[in-house]
């Protein structure tokens, strides 16, 4: 089974992607983890991605198709989560599963932009695992609660990235909803996290 994640900033796509992943046996692919790790190691190419990450952009479609084609290239079965961003990029990766099957079925995190705003305001990022928690929840320490580093707060959770990346999702993203159309699965996404998975399990078991 190969699948697509979608949903805005903020709506749970890694926590999703890491769950379903485990539940079908399935390799989980976040552009973003992937771009964090070449930034970590502090390469050419992490440098020039975070640059633009910064500036709230996406990086640009050739890079990351070559990125992401070169880790499904012979997979079975996979998550893409964060990829493709637009148009183009969906295109590149029907042409590259031409021949393997493409796309199975592309699930859809449905979620209000002023739900997405909260999240991302009052979320924080773990400094050496990218574990993510809520500076709300009870308990908040301002240390990971998964390998005890200091929590951080991502540079495009700041509020003005919020809204550029709430922009740039509704006007490039949003229409591969129309592109997948035969292969999209909505999913309510402003529940709570487990009621959200088995939301996800429940239609993707009947999907296949």
């Amino acid at each position: 089974m190969k699948l697509i994640l979608l949903g805005p900033p903020g709506s749970g796509k890694g926590t999703q992607a890491e769950r379903i992943s485990v539940i079908f046996n399935l390799i989980h692919l976040s552009t973003g983890e992937i771009f964090r790790e070449e930034i970590s190691k502090n390469t050419e190419l992490g440098r020039k991605i975070k640059k633009v990450i910064q500036k709230g952009n996406f990086v640009n479609d050739k890079l990351v198709n070559e990125l992401v084609c070169g880790r499904i290239r012979g997979l079975d079965g996979f998550i893409l989560d964060g990829y493709p961003r637009d148009i183009i990029q969906a295109e590149e990766l029907n042409a590259f599963l031409e021949n393997h099957g493409g796309i199975s079925a592309v699930l859809v995190l449905d979620i209000p932009d002023n739900i997405v705003k909260k999240r991302l305001q009052t979320r924080m990022s773990c400094s050496k695992c990218s574990n993510v928690e809520n500076v709300s929840d009870i308990g908040f320490t301002g240390y990971c609660t998964e390998c005890g580093s200091k929590l951080i707060k991502r540079n495009d959770d700041q509020p003005d990235q919020i809204e550029k990346r709430l922009e740039l999702y509704h006007r490039k993203t949003v229409p591969l909803i129309q592109y997948y159309r035969k292969k999209v699965i909505h999913i309510d996404g402003a529940g709570e996290v487990d009621s959200i998975t088995e939301e996800i399990t429940e239609k993707l078991e009947k999907w296949v």
